[in-house]
């Protein structure tokens, strides 16, 4: 990572490690090459930082094998036990990732998003090389469950339009999008304004609808039985989950979402500018 913008208009970095052991997927390592006995910083550290580089400078790519224990204890000199706490915290910044009984790989870097609207999500999607979409699974009146019908404002029981969709990026899907919409909204809406678009609200916008402000609730969770079936990944596995009520032009909530993201793939960012008295 690196150092924090001047302006929320660039893809926004921060990092709170001290500047002589920064690194990070989009920028250079401060430190690199071989162990040095000499450093106060510990062994696992520094191999840390010098296998993080060469990830960073593009040596090892995407979803290629990484080097083994053994391979890398006889390369940096250092024990299995040093490369075994190096690569446990790699696995847990997200720079690489464990197949059993297939070895250890180089991991995606994540894609981020956040409530700023200069580039959005598409936008990121984009400056990773990958190529932003939609897949819309299902599209269906229902009666909401109790959350999205309190966020909603619906005194009495009401069926809405439920959509579920998929994120996706360059194919791979990255997140699943659960909309609850009003059905005097959702009379407005079609298939097609779930699957196009830039940005999650899209679709409304191409339906006409005013949007003044929304609010989002971001936690984590684990990825259920479905969940993990359609993110490709294992059931249990920690994901991002944002809830959004988006409000109209008449104050009125105009739809209720409730999105969950691979953590492995995904990290949310808010800018705040502060400015003095």
């Amino acid at each position: 990572m690196t150092p924090n913008p001047t302006s929320p208009n660039a893809e926004p970095f921060f990092d709170f490690r001290s500047p002589k052991t920064r690194s990070g997927r989009n920028g250079k390592s401060d430190q690199v090459g071989a162990i040095r006995r000499d450093s106060p910083l510990p062994l696992y550290h520094q191999l840390y930082e010098i296998l993080n580089a060469k990830i960073e400078s593009g040596e090892w790519q995407p979803d290629t094998p990484f080097p083994s224990e053994k391979e890398l204890s006889e390369q940096y000199d250092v024990s299995r036990t040093t490369v075994r706490q190096t690569l446990q915290q790699m696995v847990v910044d997200s720079l690489v990732y464990r197949r059993q009984g297939r070895g250890t790989f180089v991991a995606r870097p994540k894609l981020r998003h956040g409530p700023q609207r200069d580039l959005g999500i598409s936008g990121y999607i984009r400056a990773h090389g990958l190529v932003p979409g939609w897949q819309l699974i299902s599209m269906n009146r229902v009666l909401p469950p109790k959350r999205p019908a309190l966020a909603l404002g619906l005194d009495e029981p009401d069926h809405v339009l439920e959509i579920t969709r998929l994120r996706l990026a360059s194919g791979e899907v990255i997140g699943i999008h659960t909309l609850y919409i009003p059905l005097p909204i959702a009379a407005r809406l079609n298939a097609q304004q779930f699957t196009t678009g830039e940005s999650s609200l899209s679709y409304l916008e191409c339906a006409g609808v005013t949007l003044t402000e929304s609010h989002r609730l971001i936690q984590t969770s684990i990825a259920s039985a479905h969940e993990a079936e359609l993110l490709g990944v294992e059931p249990g596995s920690p994901l991002l989950q944002i809830q959004r009520v988006t409000i109209g032009a008449d104050g009125k909530p105009v739809e209720y979402m409730d999105a969950v993201y691979r953590g492995d793939r995904f990290e949310y960012y808010v800018y705040v500018e502060h400015k003095g008295d």
